[in-house]
């Protein structure tokens, strides 16, 4: 049951994606009631989604403003913690070079928007790392990011793919926010861009259902509502 919930949970990905697009990717998956009570204290699932693209900072303010928001004002508040956890928007839009931090996201967004425009589409140059080796190696192992690069392509009919790849994952408590985190960043490079949506595909390089103070018993009855509630989803998108 528990890998059940997990197969349905990675294979309706796009189906995620495609409830955030519309009406300027409105918060259509609200999935906090999802959590085991011992880990919603931890890492909600807003939270963690959060962690990928601040929704709610976007929507506020708008791009490119956003960014300059996000940098000065919710940062800050995530350099508390002596972790580096949580931090991927960040690298994102301030990824470390020798001379200066760079908004690789704005730059990968720029990019895809001339090109889609012109008469030669480049279709496969959109490329995003998270993983730093100068600044992530040095530390605890413990805490560190566990996504670590992202890969946009185009195909034939300009929608937009995405594949992230983590150098590991905990499915019970970081997958759905993640999956719902890598939509809305895939919704919003295409919105910015005009383009249509295509599919998610995440590579976990290594992966556990994760159990975190919670009993097998609770982590099945969480991954068989996850798959319920997806199933439904899916018949919704079919009518």
């Amino acid at each position: 049951m528990v890998y059940q919930g997990i197969r349905a949970i990675m294979s309706s990905s796009t189906s995620i994606i495609r409830s955030l697009y519309p009406n300027r990717m409105r918060r259509s998956c609200r999935p906090s009631t999802l959590f085991l009570p011992s880990t919603a204290r931890i890492h909600p699932v807003r939270t963690v989604a959060n962690t990928i693209f601040p929704q709610a900072t976007y929507e506020a303010h708008g791009s490119p403003d956003f960014y300059d928001v996000y940098i000065k004002q919710v940062f800050p508040r995530l350099k508390r913690s002596p972790r580096d956890w949580g931090r991927y928007f960040e690298r994102m839009m301030a990824y470390p070079t020798l001379d200066r931090p760079e908004n690789l996201l704005a730059d990968l967004v720029a990019d895809m928007k001339r090109n889609v425009a012109a008469e030669r589409t480049f279709r496969n140059i959109y490329e995003l790392p998270i993983y730093n080796p100068t600044k992530d190696r040095a530390g605890s192992p413990i805490g560190r990011q566990c996504l670590s690069f992202m890969s946009f392509k185009l195909d034939d009919n300009n929608r937009l793919l995405l594949s992230a790849v983590y150098r590991n994952h905990f499915y019970t408590q970081k997958l759905l926010g993640n999956l719902i985190g890598l939509g809305r960043l895939t919704a919003f490079v295409a919105w910015e861009a005009k383009i249509e949506l295509g599919p998610l595909s995440v590579l976990s390089t290594h992966a556990q259902v994760d159990a975190p103070g919670a009993s097998q018993a609770q982590l099945k009855a969480l991954h068989a509502q996850c798959a319920t509630i997806l199933r439904v989803s899916r018949k919704a998108h079919a009518a």
